[in-house]
């Protein structure tokens, strides 16, 4: 087992987090609560959830009508949303506090306006980019200055439009992964030109690719060897989906993943260890999905898996990203150190069932 993954577990079983006590850790899990207007932290090993910013944790503006979520590099939290799909915005996140601020709106920085941005991203120089689905664009938004640039739209940037855009996530090379409901597109950062990846019968266009056909897709990933994940609402399906051929292979669906199953899923994202984290918003539950077998698990649901509060609709989730192995386990033994702290001290008797509890 790595060093990082044995603190990971450390820090789970020495220091759980209480509400508005929250230092975020490598591979902890966010979640966007829509119904709840509010931002979970759920523990990767316990399940357990906390809220860390609501209207009643924190202060600054509040986040009804969110829509996504991401990480920034110094580990705070990104939320973007819209004002009655009239103007978009995005908020910084503390997560020690709860506190928001924001970051780019109507009123903070200069160029195209968001309307209706439904994910975000962020580079790994720490850049923002937004999905906005009322006006079809990908922009990218300075973090300090909230300046937004167009990427790409209908009338920047060549090949075919997306309608709706709903998802977003970054390749390797200067390029990012968009999705509509039916089909999913390459974007060059650069140039704005986009490329349709993989549809059915998408219009002007064709079909690119082989297997079966999306229905409405909402949510889009990587792995770690580079295949896209998306997740189709309608289906409740988990689709591999080749970046290079545009072939399609279903993951996940009921059918295979008969123990938690697929209900409504609206996001996914790809753990360190190359496992599926899927919100469900029927079953307002979190589950991981292993992409070899299609089988699934239970990561948080309240009542049965986690303490804390339940989950009302799960919209939205990111992982706080492992750094790279030469200071991660410095960084969490600084966060151990600053949760042991604001504990006051490390607990001298573990619960027996913490005692008992393997390291896997």
């Amino acid at each position: 087992m790595s060093m990082v993954r044995f603190l990971t577990t450390l820090l789970a079983i020495l220091c759980p987090l209480s509400a508005g006590a929250i230092t975020l850790a490598p591979r902890d899990i966010i979640v966007l609560d829509g119904l709840l207007d509010a931002v979970f932290r759920v523990d990767p090993i316990t399940g357990d959830r906390t809220i860390f910013s609501s209207a009643s944790v924190g202060t600054g503006p509040g986040i009804e009508q969110a829509l996504g979520i991401a990480v920034e590099p110094g580990g705070t939290v990104l939320v973007s949303g819209t004002s009655d799909f009239i103007t978009g915005w995005i908020y910084r996140i503390d997560p020690a506090t709860g506190n928001r601020s924001v970051v780019s709106s109507a009123a903070v920085g200069a160029g195209a306006a968001l309307v209706n941005p439904q994910d975000l991203v962020v580079s790994p120089t720490g850049e923002i980019y937004v999905a906005d689905g009322q006006v079809d664009a990908l922009f990218r938004v300075d973090p300090m200055s909230g300046n937004r640039t167009v990427v790409t739209s209908s009338t920047i940037g060549s090949g075919p439009v997306a309608d709706n855009l709903l998802d977003l996530v970054l390749g390797s090379d200067m390029d990012a992964f968009v999705i509509d409901s039916n089909a999913v597109f390459r974007v060059d950062l650069l140039s704005g030109d986009r490329e349709l990846v993989s549809a059915v019968s998408f219009p002007s266009v064709g079909t690119i690719g082989s297997g079966p056909s999306f229905n409405f897709l909402n949510g889009v990933a990587i792995t770690n060897e580079g295949t896209l994940v998306a997740v189709d609402r309608i289906l409740n399906t988990i689709f591999g989906v080749d970046p290079l051929t545009g072939n399609r292979t279903i993951i996940s669906n009921n059918a295979i993943n008969a123990g938690t199953g697929l209900a409504n899923p609206l996001d996914i994202a790809v753990d360190a260890d190359g496992d599926l984290l899927v919100v469900n918003q029927t079953s307002m539950a979190l589950v991981r999905v292993d992409p070899l077998t299609g089988g699934g698990a239970f990561v948080s649901i309240g009542g049965s898996v986690g303490s804390g509060p339940g989950f009302g609709e799960p919209s939205r989730v990111a992982i706080v990203p492992v750094p790279e192995s030469s200071t991660a386990s410095l960084w969490l033994v600084g966060i151990l150190i600053l949760r042991m702290a604001h504990l006051g001290g490390v607990p001298k008797r573990l619960r027996s069932s913490q005692r008992a509890r393997s390291v896997t």
